[in-house]
């Protein structure tokens, strides 16, 4: 285990000393992710000092997990904290996890191991203005409210409010359990949460008879359960309470595909969701929004002109630096996140490497953050990210580095990548180089017919797509989202509330007024009836044509008036 950790902290000091323009190649980071690979070995030192405290990991596996899977990490010494799909979540000492016998290495249906990842917010009582663009009030006027329908909503909370006080019932917290696909639950809120009621007065108000059950998962602040809080209660929505519907804007720091609908993420929602009349209603995302956002989305093939192993951004600019990068301004204390991933999903084995880095602009010498994964000749997925407070006001500059081409005597020249890029804290000043077009990502990319994304357009304007509103089309070619409904509406918890996730609920409440206009209706007549309803805005440049809900004509449509 000695020889371990020196191995592990020679490479890591290199790596970090000569901040990839030197001669030493990055470490080898094995199964792990690179922010995982520096966690163990950071904390490998405090265990020699006397401290041997606990890291958890999310695995992914080659196949579908199987009890025996977990009963083997158990005596391996992981304590297993939850499994759906080929995901595993579990915590161990971290010398555990490069130990010669017991370590990644040696577990040959683990594929990766990362950070588990953290659920974000898609944005920062009755939306009236909102009703009579979706056509509900023709629906109630026909004896259609909901009635009969039960609509789940998962958050990380919900806020005390007169008009859910009688909800509180049917308010969950629910937990992954140790085996494969199970959860544990008990009545309650797991934090406080404005953004929670919000869209669940939405939902209600579209669908004023039926049940709402406010669901809830620990806090990835206390837990590290939020992607498996996640999915423990969309399987406990569907296979326990029997909900007609699932609305959600939770998205996850934690790439699984190339935006086509694929990926271990989206086998473990299908699996949960398969044989049931359930549908999942998912916000689309903000992500087509460049300059003047909190978030922005950059897509780009991977073209090396100079021979510097370094994406051109801008090929033929004078500055070096400025023809390999992406430049925004930000402001000292504010926290980014960066997500990097590219088009080799399919192969197990991986041939092109990406790495991520991030330069003040000003220092342009050394970087201030590097993620250096190392995916060539490895099962390690395609992608990196790193989270980063930043340390001054001004411009920093984002760097994509062919790994595959300086080291490994391969390339990745020619490689479809994507960039997203948010911060927490505030909208950019400037940002260059982004997208609209493509910006939609998982799970909102599902090809389930039992997921449908929503997309958001303005309540006063529904001709008009909000310019935030992540689009497609997919990679595979997709037109997404599936509909699209107003946001921008009041009568919230907010003065105004804005954003796909304030869509995502008129949608949900919108299936639960249908399937009380016809019990029996499956998912895909849903689908359809929703779309047929709806009217038309211009296609934009990606060539998909957005389509606004109109709950009135969905509903001729499905008893064929």
């Amino acid at each position: 285990m000695k020889g371990m950790w020196i191995l592990l902290s020679l490479g890591l000091v290199c790596s970090l000393a000569i901040g990839g323009a030197g001669q030493v190649p990055p470490p080898d980071t094995g199964k792990l992710s690179y922010g995982l690979f520096e966690t163990v070995a950071y904390e490998i030192t405090r265990s020699e000092a006397g401290e041997r405290p606990l890291l958890p990991a999310l695995f992914t596996t080659r196949e579908p997990v199987e009890e025996s899977d977990l009963a083997l990490l158990q005596s391996l010494g992981y304590t297993v904290l939850g499994s759906f799909g080929r995901l595993i979540e579990v915590e161990a000492p971290a010398d555990l996890y490069v130990d010669k016998d017991r370590g990644l290495g040696a577990l040959d249906f683990v594929l990766s191991a990362d950070f588990p990842p953290t659920a974000q917010s898609n944005d920062t009582p009755v939306p009236l203005e909102s009703i009579p663009v979706i056509g509900a009030k023709d629906a109630w006027s026909n004896g259609y409210e909901g009635q009969g329908t039960k609509i789940a909503v998962i958050e990380w909370g919900y806020a005390p409010c007169e008009e859910l006080e009688a909800l509180l019932p049917t308010s969950y917290i629910v937990s992954p359990g140790a085996g494969v696909g199970t959860y544990e639950f008990e009545e309650g809120v797991a934090e406080y949460s404005e953004h929670g009621t919000s869209c669940a007065l939405i939902a209600g108000s579209v669908a004023p008879a039926a049940q709402l059950c406010l669901l809830s998962f620990p806090s990835v602040k206390d837990s590290q359960l939020d992607l498996m809080g996640w999915l423990a209660c969309l399987a406990f929505a569907v296979e326990e309470l029997h909900v007609d519907v699932v609305t959600t804007q939770i998205w996850f720091d934690y790439p699984t595909c190339h935006a086509d609908g694929t990926g271990v993420l989206l086998e473990a929602v299908s699996k949960i969701l398969e044989g049931t009349g359930t549908i999942l209603v998912i916000a689309a995302g903000n992500w087509a929004a460049g300059t003047g956002s909190g978030r922005a989305f950059c897509a780009g093939t991977f073209a090396d002109t100079d021979g510097d192993q370094r994406h051109d951004f801008d090929p033929g600019a004078s500055d070096s630096l400025d023809e390999n990068d992406l430049r925004f301004r930000g402001e000292a204390g504010d926290t980014i996140l960066l997500m990097l991933e590219w088009d080799e999903w399919a192969s197990e084995v991986k041939s092109t490497d990406l790495d991520l880095l991030l330069y003040y602009a000003e220092h342009d010498k050394l970087p201030l953050r590097v993620s250096r994964t190392r995916q060539a000749g490895r099962t390690t997925p395609p992608y990196e990210k790193m989270t980063y407070v930043l340390p001054y006001s001004g411009e920093y500059a984002v760097v994509v580095e062919d790994r595959a081409a300086k080291w490994h005597e391969l390339s990745s020249a020619g490689v479809h990548f994507h960039l997203y890029l948010l911060n927490n804290n505030a909208a950019f000043a400037a940002l260059e180089h982004y997208n609209a077009a493509g910006s939609i990502r998982e799970v909102a990319t599902s090809r389930d017919e039992q997921v449908v994304a929503v997309g958001a357009v303005a309540v006063d304007d529904p001709a008009s797509e909000r310019p935030y509103s992540s689009r497609g089309p997919t990679w595979d070619g997709r037109c997404k989202p599936d509909v699209y409904a107003p946001d921008g509406v009041s009568g919230t918890m907010y003065d105004y509330f804005y954003g796909t996730s304030a869509a995502a609920p008129h949608v949900a409440g919108a299936i639960a007024v249908l399937r009380s206009a016809d019990a029996d209706v499956s998912p895909a007549e849903v689908v359809a009836a929703l779309r047929a309803s709806a009217g038309c805005l211009a296609a934009d440049g990606s060539g998909c044509v957005a389509q606004t809900v109109n709950l009135n004509l969905a509903i001729q449509h499905l008893l064929g008036d």
